[in-house]
């Protein structure tokens, strides 16, 4: 049931997010591969819909071991124009599958839901700037009910602009 409700709420904000957008000619979506949290897990897709120079939206839905499949949603800040540089600097916040909890009791581990936050870096890598790369580092605080964690976890990926 929590699986269903976060999906529809990450589809509702996309969505919304998309249909709120400054200029109709402004949004595009970016698409890319990787590992970490933006990607729903150990490996996975992140959609990310650009609304201006400054502001995204994203939903990443990945393979994570222990419950198959993980899905985060959440929103991206870029505070320096993307042309302005060869890079652009992020900040990023996350909801979702987020890490995992090592129940001692059982041995067991699970995924659990929490939030993330965090800051990374993104760079074209061909001449034509629709290929990037991406580093981030984050913060990610899982908020189960039974046992609380948190870390520090890096991501890396590589995306495609539709633009």
């Amino acid at each position: 049931m929590k699986k269903s409700i976060l999906i529809l709420m990450c589809c509702l904000l996309l969505t919304a997010a998309e249909s709120f957008a400054l200029d109709v000619n402004d949004p595009y979506l970016r698409t890319s591969v990787g590992v970490g949290l933006p990607y729903g897990g150990t490996i996975g897709l992140n959609n990310e819909i650009v609304l201006n120079e400054y502001f995204s939206v994203q939903l990443g839905v990945g393979y994570t071991s222990h419950i198959n499949m993980g899905v985060v949603g959440g929103v991206s800040a870029y505070p320096i124009k993307n042309n302005q540089y060869p890079f652009s600097p992020r900040l990023t916040a996350l909801y979702g599958k987020v890490g995992k909890v090592h129940y001692y009791s059982d041995d067991s581990y699970k995924r659990g839901d929490g939030y993330a936050l965090g800051g990374g870096v993104e760079f074209p890598i061909a001449a034509s700037k629709k290929w990037r790369a991406g580093l981030d580092l984050f913060y990610a605080k899982i908020t189960d009910p039974v046992k609380s964690n948190d870390d520090v976890v890096m991501s890396l990926g590589v995306g495609y602009s539709f633009k």
